[in-house]
This record gives C-alpha cells, structure tokens and sequence, in this order.
C-alpha cells in the first residue's frame, strides 16, 4: 500500500526550491519496488518517487529503503540502481545542443537514453539463454544492458561487451571508474561500428558468440550486423515489431518482463 493517497497534498524540496503538490494519480510500476507519483496542475505530467515526497514541509527527508513496497525484490532493486542515471529522452541534433558541432557523438553520458528497459529476470534470462556464450550488445548506448548482463551473472567473468559508435569513452570512463574504481573494466564497451569488430567476432567463432540488438533506432547498423555476422551465429533481435530485414526467424518465450512488452527473436545465419 502506497504512503501517499490521491488528494493528498505532499511536499518535495526545500527552501525556495520547496513545492506543494497534490497527488493525482499513485502510479504501481511492476518493474520498481517502490511507488511513483503524478500531479494536479499545474504540475500535472510530473511524476516522481516515494522517496522524494514528504507529508509535513519539515519532516525528514525518506531513504529508498523506508519506502518498498511491500513485496519488493532484490532483483527490482538491482535494476532502479543501474538506470539511475539513465534517463529516456529524445535526442535532437537540430535543437538540443547535446552534441559536438563537428560530429554527432554525445557531449556527456548522461546524454544517452535507454530504450529498452527489462527486469533483471529477463536478463538472467538472457544469461541463461547464452549459455556461456559472449553476448555482444550491438549498438548498446551507455551499456545499461551490458550492466545488467554482468550483475546478472554476478560479475563472473566476463559474459557481456558492448559496441557503440556515438559514445564519449572519456565521460563514460569518469563514470565507470566513480562507481568501481580499479576493477572498472574499461573494455565493457567498444568505442566504433560494427564493421571495426566484424574479424574479431569471426575470429571468435560462430559457437562463442550471441549477438543482441535491441529496440534499434537506425534500420541501416541492423542490416550490416547481419550482412556481416559469421554463418552460423545467432542473432537475438529484441523490438516491439518482428524482423524486418530477415524471412526466417523464431519467436522465443521468455521469462521476465520489459517496460514495453518488447519481443525477442532468434535468427541465425
């Protein structure tokens, strides 16, 4: 049961910064452990955590763990860490200011957003499925998925890589080596396209190797990955939409959910 009930009034902020808001909506997120949120006007379309809110102006700040929901996991916890700073938002080149004025590669890492948002079954699922196979996160943006492969797998060995061409490595190895210091793995995500990695999968092995794209924004890298994926390798093709650049493919059932009930396909070449 939430903290907070439609109606209330509640109180986040403080000093000149403080808001008065009144709930609208109690938001249940099947992939968070605790509740979120929504407003009257004219904060309506504001949505925030449990965690944030107050019900007296003065009263002490909440701490995550003060607010679960009553049959929370360990596993959603897990996942609301990985995606702290992980926002979804629509990058425009025309307008944002977010990139470089030479080239279109991302200022920050922050600048990255996340697209596809499983639950850590899933992705223990995908682990499993794997079968001690490398996975490689083709087009993988900031490496949320990568993450959450390895704390999957708990940090043994090294069961995912990342290969993304618009990342800024400098600010996304600031950020790895804050959170783990000297056992950052620097190479959890390669920095370029899938062309520059084409001879290592190869060399590789076709057995050694799961590929996974998920819910890709440009059609043409999906098309190349798998012009260029040796015979025999598997694709996992995760979207909401079935393969668009294949005949032949199988639908697989998964266990775990995604924030957009996406679709997993297995399409070897």
């Amino acid at each position: 049961m939430s903290r907070f009930k439609v109606g209330e009034t509640v109180y986040m902020g403080r000093g000149k910064h403080q808001k008065e808001l009144v709930v609208a909506k109690v938001i249940d997120n099947p992939l968070l452990p605790v509740f979120q949120y929504s407003f009257e006007a004219p904060n309506n379309g504001f949505a925030c955590g449990e965690q944030s809110l107050r019900k007296h102006p003065n009263d002490p700040d909440l701490r995550m763990n003060e607010c679960w929901k009553e049959n929370h996991s360990k596993e959603n916890v897990t996942r609301v860490n990985t995606i702290a700073s992980a926002l979804r938002r629509v990058i425009d080149e025309g307008s944002s200011g977010l990139f470089d004025s030479e080239s279109p590669t991302l200022r920050t890492f922050d600048d990255f957003r996340v697209d596809f948002r499983p639950d850590l079954k899933l992705v223990k699922w995908l682990v499993k499925y794997a079968d001690n196979r490398l996975i490689v996160h083709v087009g993988s943006g900031q490496g949320h998925l990568v993450t959450m492969l390895r704390q999957a797998n708990n940090w043994l060995g090294r069961n995912a890589i990342g290969i993304e061409p618009n990342i800024n490595k400098q600010e996304w190895l600031k950020w790895r080596i804050s959170r783990d210091g000297a056992n950052a793995d620097v190479n959890e995500i390669l920095e370029g396209r899938i062309e520059d990695y084409a001879k290592l999968l190869t060399d590789m092995g076709k057995d050694r190797v799961l590929l996974v794209i998920a819910r890709p924004k440009v059609n043409d890298f999906v098309t190349t990955t798998f012009n260029l994926m040796p015979k025999g390798m598997e694709l996992l093709y995760i979207d909401t939409d079935e393969p668009f650049f294949v005949n032949s493919f199988t639908k697989l059932t998964h266990e775990g959910i995604s924030e957009d009930s996406e679709l997993i396909y297995s399409i070897t070449k």
